[in-house]
């Protein structure tokens, strides 16, 4: 299960077309962007209207899914497909909360392990209009259950 957070739309009282968009379809992508497309990233977080093309706008490639109808962005190094499971409204925001039914990633960040290299994804997050950058990742000690 993954869940996204939907503010309103600007300063107006209007919902974001991507909650429009998940609640029609029932389904929606998260991409996990590097730092390197955080222009592009900002670019598509836009208020623009709703028969704006935003991959077009942002400078992004999409990219078919194999479940849903939405596209992934071809650059982003993880996309996750998912079907919506529900909407909680939050105050003026909503939770989307979502099943995960397909996972892509970029051949070149599977490490040698299995797992995701993330200094090689170099992810990027949106926090509230912000933005963070994984900087640091550490290991703690494993006790044996």
């Amino acid at each position: 299960m993954l869940c996204i957070s939907v503010g309103p739309r600007g300063d107006e009282d209007l919902d974001k077309d991507t909650l429009s968009n998940v609640e029609e379809t029932g389904e929606f992508v998260v991409n996990i962007v590097s730092l390197s497309l955080s222009n592009t990233m900002f670019e598509s977080s836009k208020n623009h209207p709703p028969e704006a093309d935003e991959f077009e706008k942002a400078g992004l490639t999409p990219a078919p899914c194999e479940v849903v109808g939405a596209p992934r962005v071809e650059e982003a190094g993880v996309s996750m497909e998912c079907l919506l499971d529900r909407v909680l409204p939050l105050g003026t925001d909503h939770l989307v909360i979502g099943r995960m039914v397909r996972f892509h990633v970029q051949d070149e960040l599977y490490g040698d392990n299995g797992r995701i290299d993330v200094a090689g994804l170099d992810p990027l997050g949106r926090l509230a209009g912000d933005y963070t950058k994984v900087e640091t990742i550490f290991e703690l000690p494993k006790d044996d259950l």
